[in-house]
């Protein structure tokens, strides 16, 4: 018998075929074997200057160089990227020291600070409506805060610095993004407000009446997480901060381009978000270890914060949770 040119090559393949097959079981196994890359951090934010390093590290792609993934979820204030830690929808979560200890008072999640952003040194500000111009004019006006938040810590600052307290005043809970609007309509007759919001409301008619550079040291904006995700994740939170650490760095040598960048996300000009920046004190990545440390001033910032939000009511015990801040991070001092 004898065999066409395409019955030929039929046959060899039917010889080949349990050859092939197993190759490509053996694939298909490998395939399957092969570990799934981690989940994204998840990480809930607002608008403020000093958190701004995150999404610069994203757009320089300093988180994909180091083999993470980053998912933001974008809130519009400091309360509701609190709120979206303590439900489970976040991992991380940007805010100040308020938060961090505000979110152990209000859930189970044991928040941990992992990196101190900023030490606000006069971008926290009380903005009144004219004629008021000074705290004690405040005494009896209604006031619009973020309950709950570093708003509360600074009105009580500036409260007691001129004898006075907070029954000396009537609070209006508002979202930052509301204050314009009710100061516009005299809904509020101030406001304690912070960037981008403060930059056009000061670029307008309202009276700076007391600022956080009067309270040095004591408003601090931190990078936290869960400690059972800490621990599940440990080498991706030290890469994490020091992508972060890494964004802060190109804009320190690359400002031009860093605050271009910073300044179109915060709806600011590059001249306004230089101004903001100017009113807060960066922690860089060498600092980070003295920061955290024990004994070092984010835990004094912790404490005194503490104090603050049991004397307003928002905190039954007057002492600090003593694994507050993560013990974990990179000891050495380059990002």
């Amino acid at each position: 018998m004898r065999f066409t040119h395409d019955t030929a090559i039929d046959v060899a393949l039917r010889g080949r075929a349990p050859r092939i097959l197993a190759c490509l079981t053996l694939l298909l196994s490998l395939a399957s074997c092969a570990p799934a890359p981690p989940p994204p951090i998840r990480v809930a934010t607002n608008p403020w200057p000093g958190y701004e390093f995150l999404f610069l590290a994203d757009k320089k792609g300093f988180f994909r160089d180091a083999g993470i993934t980053v998912q933001f979820v974008e809130t519009m204030s400091l309360a509701d990227a609190r709120r979206a830690f303590e439900r489970g929808q976040v991992d991380v979560f940007a805010g100040t020291a308020v938060e961090l200890l505000m979110s152990r008072e209000l859930s189970d999640r044991k928040a941990q600070a992992v990196y101190v952003c900023d030490y606000s040194a006069g971008a926290d500000v009380i903005l009144a409506r004219p004629p008021l111009a000074s705290v004690p004019a405040l005494k009896g006006r209604r006031i619009g805060l973020e309950p709950a938040t570093v708003n509360v810590v600074l009105l009580n600052a500036a409260l007691h610095a001129h004898h006075l307290h907070m029954e000396d005043v009537t609070i209006v809970p508002l979202a930052q993004n509301a204050m314009p609007a009710a100061l516009a309509r005299g809904d509020v007759d101030a406001v304690v407000s912070y960037p981008p919001v403060s930059v056009a409301l000061q670029a307008g008619s309202m009276n700076l009446v007391f600022d956080s550079s009067r309270t040095p040291g004591e408003i601090v904006d931190v990078i936290a997480a869960d400690a059972e995700f800490l621990r599940a994740r440990r080498g991706d939170m030290a890469a994490f901060v020091r992508a972060f650490g890494k964004a802060q760095q190109y804009a320190a040598r690359c400002p031009d381009e860093a605050h271009d960048i910073m300044a179109r996300r915060e709806r600011l000009s590059v001249e306004e978000i230089r101004g903001a920046l100017r009113g807060m004190r960066l922690v860089m990545f060498p600092e980070q270890a003295a920061v955290l440390a024990p004994d070092g001033s984010l835990a004094t910032a912790l404490r005194t914060t503490m104090e603050g939000l049991h004397g307003a009511g928002l905190a039954e015990n007057g002492s600090v949770p003593p694994d507050m801040i993560w013990q974990n991070f990179p000891k050495d001092s380059v990002p």
